[in-house]
């Protein structure tokens, strides 16, 4: 998992180690030390700086695996922004803000939509996402938050952001856990 306690620098250390992640068209103002969620940092993708995302490789999500982490939406995140995405797979979970600002666990050309909308209003929200051999459940702030099925293993390599910029989120994200 990402803690997002670095600080400072261009590193995104990953737990293990086995995952360390690199920011790329992040500057030394996207460690947010002053409200993190969590810990003593958050990462603040502004989309001021072009592309901002974070890159790393080599994991592998089967069918049954969680996601854990803090989400502060903040308003000007493109549509389906993502935050979680397998750049040759097209999967991943995104933030929907024209459609209906909810989470989206995107795969198989469809999206799968939370319950409940966002209000981009600066607060943040624990975010779990839980799917159990294909059969997903969001959770928000602790409380269920909506269903989907037959849901796809993935690869994802990168967090804030698709290779060409195009559908970037806009917001903070702290202590991102994966637990596969």
């Amino acid at each position: 998992y990402w803690n997002f306690d670095d600080k400072t620098g261009s590193n995104a250390s990953e737990y293990t180690g086995s995952y360390n992640g690199t920011l790329n068209n992040m500057v030394a103002g996207n460690w947010d030390t002053s409200a993190p969620s969590l810990g003593s940092s958050a990462l603040i993708f502004n989309n001021a700086d072009t592309n901002d995302y974070v890159s790393f490789s080599g994991l592998t999500l089967g069918t049954t695996h969680s996601l854990s982490f803090w989400f502060k939406p903040n308003t000007g995140s493109t549509a389906g922004s993502y935050l979680f995405y397998d750049e040759a797979g097209n999967k991943g979970i995104k933030y929907n803000t024209s459609a209906n600002q909810k989470l989206n666990y995107y795969y198989s050309g469809t999206d799968h939509y939370n319950n409940t909308a966002f209000a981009e209003d600066g607060t943040w929200h624990y975010i779990a996402i839980v799917c159990n051999a294909g059969a997903v459940t969001f959770y928000v702030d602790g409380v269920a938050d909506g269903t989907a099925t037959s849901a796809l293993g993935y690869s994802p390599t990168r967090i804030g952001n698709i290779a060409d910029g195009s559908l970037a989120f806009k917001g903070e994200l702290d202590d991102f856990r994966v637990f596969n």
